[in-house]
Formats: C-alpha cells, sequence, structure tokens
C-alpha cells in the first residue's frame, strides 16, 4: 500500500523493475522547483512536520533541501546511503527530503524508487528539460 504525500489517499503498490511512486492525480505543482523558490518559501512553510521549529530547523533543512535537489536532478539512481554521503545529510533525513519533493509545493516532482537486492532501495528523480534551467 502507498499513500498519496498530498492528501493522504491510499492506493496499492505495484513492484516491477522500476515501479513509480503512485498519485492520487492531485499533484499539480503550485509552482516549477527551482533554488530561488527554496529560499523564497517562508519558514513556516518549508517543512511540515509535528517537530519542525523553523527557527533551529529552517536553515539546515533548506540547506538539505537544496543538496538532495541539486545532486538528484541529474537522473541518476541512488541509495539513500550514496545521497547521504555525498550531501552530508543523515539518511533519514534524505529520504524526508525525497518525499518533500513529490509535494506540490515543492513541484511534485517524481521520485521513482526501485528495489534492489536484500531490500536495498534505489532512488532517482526525474526531471523534464525544462527544470534544468539552472
Amino acid at each position: 500500500m502507498a499513500t498519496c504525500p498530498d492528501c493522504g489517499v491510499i492506493f496499492p503498490m505495484t513492484y516491477g523493475p522500476h515501479p513509480t511512486w503512485v498519485r492520487c492525480g492531485n499533484d499539480k505543482p503550485d509552482e516549477q522547483l527551482t533554488f530561488e523558490r527554496i529560499d523564497r518559501l517562508h519558514p513556516e512553510e518549508l517543512i511540515d512536520g509535528k517537530t519542525y521549529e523553523p527557527t533551529l530547523d529552517y536553515a539546515r533543512l533548506g540547506k538539505q533541501m537544496k543538496a538532495v535537489y541539486s545532486l538528484m536532478r541529474d537522473g541518476n539512481w541512488r541509495t539513500l546511503q550514496q545521497i547521504a554521503a555525498l550531501t552530508e545529510a543523515p539518511e533519514a533525513s534524505v529520504s524526508a527530503r525525497l518525499r518533500d519533493l513529490r509535494k506540490r509545493k515543492f513541484g511534485a516532482l517524481t521520485v521513482d524508487r526501485a528495489r534492489g537486492e536484500n531490500g536495498l532501495h534505489w532512488y532517482r528523480l526525474v526531471v523534464d528539460a525544462a527544470q534544468l534551467t539552472e
């Protein structure tokens, strides 16, 4: 089962060689994601978790978002461990930033996930040419 990160609708998840995240159709982006868009987000908008404290977390999480987006927009498959090493962010934070990229406020981007051997998951960001203007 999979839950849409935008509205909470639950879908059956299908597994194949490169399964993609299942969406509810309520994923039209608010605005194309750019580094400027991330910078313009008000601290209260950046992250919407229960433990998020803007004064303590805004700069760190904004930096993580930029690093993950910058790395992943090349479309290459990577594990959480690889992304974490290259962005110098904890794996749990990388996983959260990948989920954030699927949200409308960050462009409703497609993050593909593929299951590898021993339960290892691989991720890639699907970005069209129009989004690579930066």
